[in-house]
Parts: structure tokens; sequence; C-alpha cells
């Protein structure tokens, strides 16, 4: 089990230290949004993590106004000095338009069949352009009520996937209690992270609420998953010449060398 936290401009006092004595070991920091925002918070919060030695990935708010490759380009361009290791498409935006969000009064809604296009366009660019593994990030409740297509998509391309969804039981889960829903399709289910906490709730010895997340497998798969190679061996790891293997090759250098020798003694080019 891989403990994780995901944070953004909303969360200013974050002591990454105790949250790695906690047991946290992944950080999800969002980064950018549509195409004009950069969260003020990124570089303070992936400083934090990286010194307190986590693995760092990093969100894109998928904003279904812009086109795919637009938002693709503006995420690299923010984000090219950031050492993520994994990156994420927030994928959970149906309206169109945000002054009728800030609002609380939605009357305009995308087309389910053009939003379920979007969202793939999305995973296409981001995959086609970005050097980290990408996810996807969204819930099944969102995806089966607002778009037309995407478990479809999601299931062909086995998209590992970063889903959100709150149990009532303040506790650390497994993902084998993972509640799927009957409408989601079996082979769309390459669960990697689930956000089981939505900054209701504290782990111990940590005094902000922060929303938690669970790795799906070891600290060493997850490394994996990002790519992380395995650390060199010591001296003493690496096997040891057999006996009198470095005497055989020193004779057969004196053997080469001798040759060369009477090849130019007898005006030959070596």
């Amino acid at each position: 089990m891989v403990l994780g936290v995901d944070v953004s401009r909303w969360n200013t006092k974050v002591d990454w230290k105790a949250l790695k004595a906690q047991g946290v070991e992944l950080a999800f920091i969002k980064a950018t949004q549509g195409v004009e925002i950069v969260d003020p918070l990124l570089k303070k919060h992936v400083d934090g993590a990286g010194e307190a030695g986590m693995i760092i990935g990093v969100f894109h708010w998928d904003d279904p106004n812009h086109p795919a490759a637009r938002q693709r380009d503006f995420f690299l361009e923010k984000t090219r000095d950031i050492p993520y290791k994994l990156v994420a498409i927030d994928q959970e935006q149906e309206w169109k338009l945000w002054s009728e969000w800030q609002a609380k009064q939605i009357t305009q809604f995308f087309d389910p069949n053009a939003l379920g296009v979007h969202c793939q366009a999305m995973d296409d660019a981001f995959n086609h352009g970005v050097k980290a593994p990408v996810l996807i990030y969204t819930r099944q409740t969102w995806v089966l009520s607002y778009t037309k297509g995407m478990t479809t998509w999601l299931a062909n391309r086995n998209s590992p996937l970063w889903l959100a969804l709150y149990p009532k039981k303040q506790a650390v889960p497994t993902i084998a209690e993972f509640p799927w829903s009957k409408h989601w399709p079996v082979n769309a289910r390459n669960l990697k992270i689930w956000q089981f906490g939505n900054g209701s709730w504290k782990l111990p010895g940590i005094k902000e609420a922060l929303d938690l997340d669970l790795w799906n497998g070891t600290l060493e798969e997850l490394k994996a998953f990002c790519g992380e190679s395995q650390e060199a061996p010591t001296p003493s790891q690496i096997p040891a010449y057999p006996a009198g293997y470095l005497g055989r090759v020193e004779k057969v250098e004196d053997q080469l060398k001798t040759l060369i020798t009477e090849a130019r003694a007898h005006g030959w080019k070596v």
C-alpha cells in the first residue's frame, strides 16, 4: 500500500516532512488549467514534496472549451522545469460557462457525445507529447452522467485511471474495497490510484486536511510505473571475475602487441 496526497493553491500550509513521516510517498500537485491558468503554488509544493523525498506527479485541469493540443502545449510550456514522474488529466468539467459555475446556476452543458470525443482527444494529445505516464482522473458518476462513449475508449485503451470515490468510513481502505458501479465496464478497470479522501479528514499527526490517495501496488511497482531505474549495485554486489580471468586477458593483450610489432616490421599498416 502506498499513500499519496494531492494539493493545489487551496492548500497553503502543507507539512511535507510530516506527511513523509506518516508514510506518504506520492504527491500529486496541480500544475495548469485550460490554456491560461498556472497554479500559483505549483513550484512551492513541488519543492516541498521533492525535499521530503516524495514521488511527484502533476495534474492538468481539462477545460473542454479549449482544444486538446493547445491545452497540452500550454501544460508542457509551464511545466518544463518541473521534475514530475507522473501526469494526470483532470476530467470533471461538464459546464460551459465558469460564470454559471461560480454562481452555482449551471444551465449550459457540453453535449455528451462531444465531451466524450474531447476527453479522448486530450488522452491522445498528452500521451503523444508528455514524456511520463499519463493517467485519467475522474469519477465514475461524472463519466456515466455527462459523457457518451468514454467508457468504450477507456476500455479499448486499458487507460490507467485515478478515480475519486469517498467512503463514509474515515479510514485508509484497500484497493479491493473500491466500489465499482454496475454500469462501469469490467474491461475499463485499470485502477492505478484511488482518491479516497476529499479533504474532510486528517491523517494522524497532520494538521491540515488534504485529499488522500492510495496507489494500487507496492512502492517498487509505483517507481517502475514511473520509469525509475533500479539503484546501481554496490561494489560488493558486482560479481567478481573468475579466477585467473584477468591474467588470461593480459596474455592475449601481450600476444596482440607482439603481432602488431611484427606486422609493422614487415611494412604493413596496422
